[in-house]
């Protein structure tokens, strides 16, 4: 049977705060995943605004080859800086669009700042409680 990979991603989640609510016998089963799993604590890159680490995340690639540096974006055919749109200024796809299209089973539920994908084997929920106002309908 081919392995189960379940990725949980806490945007502004405070570690301690966190750490505190599991050693207080909170959130039980966020604990027990936690205890099966391996937990990282992301960072942001050096020298990048705000907005870099999601698409880092969900693309599994470098701003260089994503494109996004910053929440804003400069176009160069324009000359002009303006909102980075994740729609369409987003060079490279998703993880779980590249497994889709392998044939594997995936799902993605509000991860901040990604496109939708187009996904025949699985689903995207998308701006779901969002924070930032995308102009998406």
């Amino acid at each position: 049977m081919p392995a189960r990979v379940l990725m949980v991603g806490f945007d502004g989640m405070e570690p301690t705060l966190l750490e505190r609510e599991f050693g207080a016998g909170h959130l039980p089963n966020l604990a027990a995943l936690r205890r099966r799993a391996r937990v990282y604590t992301a960072r942001n890159l050096p020298g990048f605004g705000q907005g870099v680490f999601w698409p880092c995340m969900y693309t599994g690639v470098n701003p260089g080859v994503h494109g996004r540096f910053f929440r804003l974006a400069f176009n160069r055919r324009r000359y002009t800086v303006g909102r980075f749109e994740e729609d369409t200024d987003v060079r490279s796809p998703p993880f779980w669009q590249r497994l889709d299209e392998r044939g594997l089973k995936t799902g993605a539920i509000d991860v901040l700042e990604c496109p939708l994908a187009s996904l025949r084997h699985g689903v995207q929920v998308a701006d779901w409680l969002t924070h930032d106002a995308t102009g998406r309908p």
